[in-house]
């Protein structure tokens, strides 16, 4: 079970926050603070405990955007995964050749080869493996993507994508998308 850090600082200063993360602490509160605050970052930690899975995912991130990498990796970190990152189609390609992946999330838009090929690609590896007789479960994959359109949605299904998540990512699409069967 992790323990999250919760700094309280009775005289907030600009630069607390990375200070405060710098040092390994999860979050701060500044004194005085609301009640109301509190309860938003006891709930907002009691969330990440309650969503944890029951056993860590191990799980590849194809994107490119190195904020986005940040705060994916972070977020399902802190449910305690384990994340491997790469930047574009190919790598995924690579990385999903290597390794059993629980889950794979993909961005659309990416340099060299975007995620609609790449995942096309590691369906028709998945199909190899099967007639080869190889023991590797189909992998779970997950579109990334700042459009949300009806036929962004259909693309991806198409391509073979299992599942589909908005960017900014919000923590209620990123649990759902966890849900492994």
């Amino acid at each position: 079970m992790p323990v999250y850090i919760v700094a309280f600082t009775a005289y907030a200063v600009e630069g607390d926050r990375e200070r405060f993360l710098g040092a390994g602490m999860d979050d701060y509160i500044a004194k005085p603070f609301q009640p109301e605050e509190l309860i938003r970052i006891i709930e907002k930690y009691a969330n990440r405990i309650r969503f944890r899975s029951s056993r860590p995912l191990k799980i590849l991130l194809a994107e490119d955007n190195k904020i986005n990498q940040k705060v994916a990796v972070k977020t399902l970190e802190s449910f305690g995964h384990k994340v491997d990152v790469v930047e574009n189609g190919y790598e995924a390609i690579d990385k999903y050749r290597d390794n059993d992946y629980d889950l794979i999330m993909m961005d659309l838009e990416m340099p060299e080869m975007d995620g609609l090929e790449a995942t096309r690609a590691i369906r028709k590896m998945e199909q190899d493996f099967f007639l080869k007789g190889l023991n590797r479960k189909k992998v779970k994959i997950v579109a990334l993507t700042a459009h949300s359109t009806t036929d962004d949605k259909t693309r991806c299904q198409v391509a073979g994508m299992d599942d589909y998540i908005s960017k900014p990512f919000r923590q209620a699409e990123m649990l759902r998308a966890l849900t492994i069967n």
